[in-house]
């Protein structure tokens, strides 16, 4: 019985191993700054989690995917700003949302923006792509990368 538990635990410990989990800061001032540590950008995602049907098909169609987690792991510090309707949100941290919503001037969500570094915005992404690659795509070309993506589920011209 010990062997079988401990095969189980070892292939538990395989899968998540595989599996890439995002981190997500909520803080824009400290992603900027380990932004600058780890020669990234930074990705800030406006959202209304848990009520907008366009934020929640970007995240089941693009930003949960393993292809979009490998791009964000290597070249992005992410940042959600999150304007849900049913979760509990901490006072201080809506009123830090609702002012970066007011600099950015986020009208609609989801909104993303890519900053460098050093925060500076570079640009805002369109979040309309219709697969993980066209939308990393779409935030190399926002960052001024031309580094082709490479098409794993698509096929190449």
């Amino acid at each position: 019985m010990k062997k079988v538990w401990g095969a189980m635990l070892l292939l538990a410990v395989m899968v998540t191993a595989g599996a890439t989990e995002l981190s997500w800061s909520t803080n824009l001032s400290r992603a900027v700054k380990q932004a600058a540590v780890e020669k990234k950008n930074v990705f800030l995602l406006f959202t209304g989690s848990d009520w907008c049907p366009y934020c929640i098909q970007l995240e089941k169609t693009i930003l949960s995917t393993d292809e979009f987690k490998k791009f964000a792991a290597a070249e992005l510090v992410l940042v959600k700003i999150d304007f849900p309707q049913e979760k509990h949100m901490l006072p201080i941290q809506r009123q830090a949302n609702e002012e970066l919503q007011a600099k950015f001037k986020v009208e609609g969500f989801p909104t993303i923006f890519l900053l460098d570094a050093q925060g500076k915005t570079l640009g805002q992404v369109d979040n309309e792509a219709a697969s993980p690659a066209a939308f990393i795509t779409a935030i190399r070309q926002v960052i001024g990368n031309p580094e082709p993506v490479k098409l794993s589920a698509e096929k190449q011209p």
